[in-house]
């Protein structure tokens, strides 16, 4: 029970006893008072009916006394009136049974009282010749309190509910200060640190509103410390400090999960600038810097997409990493880079004629990160044997593998048209062998052979013809037939986010349907349109969908964005679980330190043996997901 109905409820027993109280003393008050005016009303009329009566006896003449005693009983309001002749041994006797008009029965019921009788003899000379007996009726008694009972209660009534609707008021305008405190409560449990409250006016209300402010403050500046101290890790660990773009390391990380994921089908870029010593000897490192930074501007809009990684793997040598391309080569983008990086020299950017060599592959299914590397190396030594400024895509892929757009968009319209789609599950789980919390849904579309596609081979073609809205309508039909389980987490296009169709086909699941879907986002929707996946987020809210960020870590934006969409867990990216190298659990651990304070679950994720489980476990992470245990 709430502290105001308890207050309430104090207040309104407290007004009832008094009102209780003070009806009862009054009606005790009245109740003696007409008691004793019945009293003596009837010695009256006792000692009047006898004084008429009197002259009749001497000799008796009956009727006389029968209407003497018939005019005393008629004109007042007595239970019974009895005269007995003693000389003719006669009784007159007059009674009224009836009860007082206008009193109820149960309130008749309730308040009996004692008979008031009064008899007195009647002598002629020093004989008794009559007895005359009065008993008052307690009617008139009952009839008085009714009254006067009935005006205090509707007086004292009308007081008790002024002062209950008043105190009812008061106590809420006084506790107000205590909702706000527990709204603030709700909302520290909830990891909700934006919240403040007004100060009261009442001094020790004051004071706790001003430690629970404090607290939340302390609490918010805590999460930015953290926040701060992650990115700054993640700065120095992910980012070469002269240039700004992925290490070696965090690119080698990428690239191996993007290997070893069956739904991505990526390509690498290597750029090599040539002569960078000399260059930076004759023409000054401005000049090398300048010639550095143009590179990578090149390097990053070359190929149109979002998701790209560009890094330095060494001094002289750029790389960038394509996570998804559809199965066809890059050459013309490959030639359009190499064109626009010879336009240095004549824009003055570049010092001298020989500028780089440019060199690209497609990542096959049974690459390795060793093989990927070498085939790049081998093919930007080729070129060097060759001359300068020249660029060469790996003419490897497999005969027939390649599509038109057009013969793509046909082929996928196809195949979700008619739902068939082959749907993919792995679970998330906090220990081995345990319950799945949920399973990701991993979408799969079978060729004209009947061979599984992968997603990398397809997904392009999806965001580029905008396929997505109606591909991820068609998964969640086909997961809301599934038999009922752990609840299934959908991957959904950034288009999906901000199309009226699939946000109605949100609202319209029903309460059985809502628990069995969680939404997930990639941290790369949310760099890429911030104000679509914020809003899309709160019509989550709003049909209680729960959703939660995947590829956390990977994109190089802060973490502050927890704090206000509050998300049910965050998914560690592949590049960083996979290798489980120092940096990288440095920075999971890290991820995992900042989101603990706000109490929201991290799960790493491709973990495929009990070693790197155990390596990634020592950082904090809460559930993992991965081949190590398929759900």
């Amino acid at each position: 029970m709430t502290l105001y109905r308890q207050l309430l409820i104090l207040l309104w027993t407290t007004l009832l006893i008094s009102l209780v109280a003070v009806v009862a003393v009054n009606f005790r008050a009245s109740s003696e008072s007409l008691q004793a005016q019945l009293h003596t009303n009837t010695e009256n009329a006792l000692t009047s009916l006898g004084m008429s009566v009197s002259p009749y006896l001497d000799p008796v003449d009956e009727t006389l006394v029968e209407g003497t005693l018939n005019a005393a009983f008629d004109g007042a309001f007595y239970r019974k009136m009895r005269i007995e002749l003693y000389a003719v041994d006669r009784v007159f006797e007059r009674e009224n049974r009836a009860n007082p008009q206008g009193v109820p029965s149960w309130f008749i019921a309730l308040f009996p009282f004692p008979p008031v009788v009064a008899e007195a003899p009647i002598t002629t000379g020093w004989t008794e010749s009559a007895l005359v007996t009065i008993e008052g009726h307690p009617g008139f008694i009952q009839q008085q309190l009714w009254q006067i009972t009935f005006q205090l209660l509707l007086v004292y009534g009308s007081l008790f509910l002024a002062a209950a609707l008043f105190g009812s008021w008061g106590i809420r305008l006084l506790i107000r200060p205590l909702n706000q405190i527990e709204a603030q409560a709700k909302a520290i449990e909830a990891r909700d640190f934006d919240h403040r409250i007004p100060l009261p006016k009442t001094r020790e209300l004051k004071r706790v509103v001003l430690v629970m402010n404090n607290l939340m403050k302390i609490l918010q500046e805590r999460f930015a410390s953290h926040a701060r101290q992650l990115e700054t890790m993640r700065v120095k660990l992910q980012q070469d400090g002269e240039t700004g773009i992925a290490t070696r390391q965090h690119l080698v990380n990428e690239l191996e999960a993007n290997i070893a994921d069956p739904d991505k089908h990526g390509a690498l870029v290597m750029l090599r600038l040539l002569e960078a010593e000399k260059i930076r000897k004759s023409f000054g490192y401005g000049t090398w810097s300048k010639l550095l930074e143009q590179s990578i501007e090149s390097l990053q809009g070359a190929f149109g997409s979002g998701d790209v990684v560009v890094g330095r793997m060494s001094e002289a040598e750029l790389a960038l990493l394509i996570p998804t391309v559809p199965r066809a080569d890059l050459s013309a983008e490959l030639q359009a880079l190499r064109e626009r990086l010879s336009s240095l020299r004549q824009g003055g950017i570049a010092p001298q004629d020989a500028i780089f060599l440019l060199a690209g592959t497609t990542i096959l299914a049974d690459d390795t990160k060793a093989s990927v590397l070498t085939r790049s190396d081998n093919l930007l030594s080729e070129l060097a044997a060759t001359g300068v400024n020249l660029a060469k895509w790996a003419d490897d892929m497999p005969a027939g593998s390649l599509r038109t757009g057009q013969e793509w968009v046909a082929l996928l319209r196809e195949r979700i048209d008619t739902g068939k789609l082959h749907l993919e599950t792995q679970g998330v789980f906090s220990e081995l062998g345990g319950e799945a919390i949920h399973h990701e849904v991993y979408v799969r579309l079978l060729d004209e052979s009947g061979a599984r596609m992968p997603a990398g081979a397809f997904m392009p073609v999806i965001e580029q013809f905008d396929l997505g809205v109606a591909l991820d309508m068609s998964v969640l039909k086909k997961v809301l037939s599934a038999p009922q389980g752990a609840p299934q987490a959908l991957n959904i296009s950034l288009s999906s986010m901000g199309d009226t169709r699939f946000v109605g086909r949100l609202s319209s699941l029903n309460k059985e349907e809502l628990g069995r879907v969680v939404i997930e986002v990639s941290e790369q929707q949310l760099k890429r349109d911030r104000e679509l996946v914020e809003s899309f987020i709160q019509i989550l809210n709003s049909l209680s969908i729960k959703f939660g960020f995947d590829n956390v870590g990977a994109t190089g934006i802060g973490l502050d964005y927890v704090t206000g969409l509050k998300p049910a867990y965050l998914k560690v990216a592949p590049g960083l679980c996979r290798g489980a190298d120092e940096e990288s659990l440095m920075l999971v651990t890290g991820i995992c330190n900042t989101v603990h304070n706000l109490a929201v679950p991290v799960y790493a994720t491709v973990v495929e043996n009990q070693a790197q489980l155990e390596k990634l476990q020592q950082t904090g992470i809460d559930g993992f997901q991965g081949y190590i245990n398929k759900g």
